[in-house]
């Protein structure tokens, strides 16, 4: 199934509103994944918040991923 472009783009926009928001208000939460979908009355809802480890990268090595962020947060990658 082919995903219309107008529903990716309310839901593109929507994800993006609220991570902006989300930044203000918890500046220190970075490095996670949105779920939104269509609810009721076809709007817009976030689903689900994620941590970079619980967002579905089962078939990577988590220990890179985690390195890899150690190294940013250390100032060590751009």
């Amino acid at each position: 199934m082919e995903a219309e472009p107008a529903i990716v783009g309310l839901l593109t926009n929507f994800a993006r509103n609220a991570i902006d928001a989300l930044a203000l208000e918890v500046p220190a939460l970075t490095d996670y994944v949105i779920d939104v979908a269509l609810g009721p009355g076809e709007k817009p809802l976030i689903v689900e918040l994620n941590s970079l480890l619980n967002a579905g990268l089962y078939a990577s090595e988590p220990g890179r991923v985690a390195e890899a962020m150690a190294a940013r947060e250390r100032g060590l990658v751009g």
